[in-house]
Parts: C-alpha cells; structure tokens; sequence
C-alpha cells in the first residue's frame, strides 16, 4: 500500500512539473488534445441555433475557432516563457526585477482575444470574463458564444491556470465557477484588436509603467511607446515579423 501511494503522489508530481514551462507545439496533436477539441468543435455548434448547425459556413468558423484558440494558447504561453503555474509565475512577472514581462491571467486573456480577432466572426461572439473579481484570487478569460446566444450560453477558454494547455468550461461549470459577463473590457480589447487586425503576436495592448511596476498603462500613450516595456515589445515585434518573414504568428 506505501509503494502504492509513493507511485501515486510521484506521478502526480511528474504531472505538475509538466505544467511548469509552456507545451511543445506538438501538444495540438496529442490524443487526449485532439480529442479535447473534437469535444470543443462539438460544444461550439450545439450553442448555435438548431437551423446553423448544418450551414458549412457557420461549421467551418466554429472549427476555426477551435484551431485557433488552441494554437495561440500554445503559442501566447510558449512566447510568455512560464515559471511555474498559474499564480506561481505571477510572481515572476511582478518582479521589480523583470523575470518574466508577461503571464498574468488579464494578460492571456488580452493575448488570447487579440488572437481570435484574426477574422470576422458571422455566426459567433468573443467575449470577456471574470471569476472573484476586486480580491486577490480575481481571474480573467476569454468565451466564445453563438452571435444569437446569451451569457452563460458559452464556452470558456482560458490558458492561464496550465501554461498554455487549455482549459474548456461550458455553462455548467461556467455557472458553478461563478464566472461572470465583463462587456466593459470585451469593448476595450475589441477597440484595440479590430476584427482582420494586422498586430503580430508580440503586441501588448497595456504595457508596464517605469514608474511603478505594478501600474500598466496604454501602449498608445507617449509614456507607453517610450517606457522600457514598450520598447521592448516594439523591438520584439521588428524581430518576430523578420524571423517569421512577415507573418504576424508563428502558427
């Protein structure tokens, strides 16, 4: 029974370390990933209304969005360079010694809604949202909801907790997270990444202030563009774009 239990916590502890640093891109096609997003595909046509769920149309943005909401969280994560899980790495991004410029879960969802921004989106809705709001266990992601649908009516992807390797809630647990709408952020971020945008991967809507680390400010203002992490993200830009030779993603 010992020997047992030793394997037992070993393995889970195997299983955490794993989640420690960003997935390889060759996560996407992992059995259980696959499978996972067969699922999501799956979940995303059931929220449309029952005469949309055979128009190939609305089927091939649903799957669009399956693809490239796992692929960003791949790649937003692999970009961040985790430290550690969840609040683990936020540590290290709130370093006065800049361990880590990015990884904060407001920073994933920016990220991850900058990325499904890519297209214009007919048959559904990308959106904001917010578990524990104004305390210290606060947390944001993105949702996808049909274009007719409500909130709750959603599918949640949220990168953060796992470095990358998504997390799918649906109105369920949805519901029993106690997540909740946040309209006023979905029309900032959507005010910044249009849809058809043309920002590469390495751009940050909000960049930290030199003045006080904790304090983020719009990378538009003269004090973003000028502060040390605007000029770091401009530069990280030129050279992405240039390795990429002009693409704006890696995937």
């Amino acid at each position: 029974m010992k020997y047992t239990a030793l394997l037992t916590c070993a393995a889970a502890l195997l299983c955490t370390s794993c989640l420690v640093h960003a997935p390889a891109t060759s996560y996407y096609d992992e059995p259980q990933v696959v499978e996972q997003r067969q699922d999501t595909l799956k979940q995303l046509i059931n929220l449309l209304p029952p005469h949309q769920r055979t128009i190939p149309a609305a089927r091939e943005e649903a799957a669009w969005l399956v693809e490239h909401g796992f692929k960003a969280a791949i790649s937003i994560s692999r970009y961040n360079d985790p430290i550690g899980i969840g609040w683990q790495n936020n540590a290290n991004v709130n370093s006065p010694d800049h361990i880590r410029e990015r990884g904060l879960c407001w920073q994933y969802q920016a990220d991850m809604f900058r990325e499904m921004r890519r297209r214009h989106l007919e048959y559904f809705y990308l959106g904001c949202c917010r578990r524990d709001g104004a305390s210290d266990d606060e947390h944001n992601s993105i949702y996808i909801r049909a274009a007719a649908g409500q909130w709750p009516d959603a599918v949640l992807m949220d990168p953060w907790p796992r470095s990358g390797r998504l997390i799918v809630l649906n109105r369920r647990d949805i519901k029993i997270e106690g997540w909740y709408d946040v309209p006023d952020m979905r029309a900032y971020l959507a005010s910044v990444y249009t849809e058809n945008h043309r920002y590469p991967m390495e751009h940050w809507e909000r960049v930290q202030s030199d003045e006080n680390p904790r304090h983020y400010i719009s990378v538009f203002s003269a004090e973003g563009r000028n502060s040390r992490q605007g000029r770091l993200m401009h530069a990280n830009m030129q050279r992405g774009l240039r390795e990429r030779n002009g693409r704006l993603t890696d995937y």
